[in-house]
């Protein structure tokens, strides 16, 4: 069993994630989802938010824990000792962002390895950009990040208001 990382923003998780996650975790055996933060970016959901829909989303699955980071990638890989990262690629664009994330993060600490797992068909077009369009148009996100997280959603956009 080989323990990877999967960071991400997940400013919603969506079901393209989920999806990466259940791949990821049938293929290596134990996946540590990771919330980041990125400071140059603004973001819908507090860290706090954010962890506490991907733990809803992923709640099904045996070998995968979620939790929060403020640190770089590099940073967090070397404190917590997991060097293998997982990324799911949509398109072009996102191989070629990933891909330059990747050569960075290994210039940084070598014994970052980034692997890649394809998007699945079903999920090509979701992004946590078009979920958060579709939540602040006021819009069902259910297609976007299931059931539960969209009822999670939901409440916590009440109670903001």
């Amino acid at each position: 069993m080989t323990h990877i990382i999967i960071p991400g923003s997940f400013d919603p998780m969506t079901l393209g994630h989920v999806d990466l996650i259940e791949r990821a975790v049938r293929t290596f055996g134990r996946v540590t989802v990771v919330v980041m933060d990125n400071f140059e970016k603004t973001y819908l959901f507090s860290t706090e938010e954010r962890v506490g829909i991907a733990q809803s989303a992923t709640k099904h699955l045996t070998g995968v824990d979620v939790i929060s980071s403020h640190e770089m990638l590099y940073e967090f890989c070397r404190r917590t000792g997991l060097f293998t990262v997982c990324k799911g690629i949509r398109n072009a664009e996102d191989l070629d962002w990933e891909n330059r994330q990747a050569v960075w993060n290994h210039e940084q600490e070598n014994r970052i390895e980034t692997v890649y797992l394809p998007a699945s068909d079903s999920f090509r077009e979701f992004s946590s950009t078009r979920a958060r369009r579709a939540i602040e148009a006021g819009e069902d996100i259910t297609p976007w990040v299931g059931p539960e997280a969209s009822k999670l959603i939901k409440k916590k956009l009440k109670n903001r208001t």
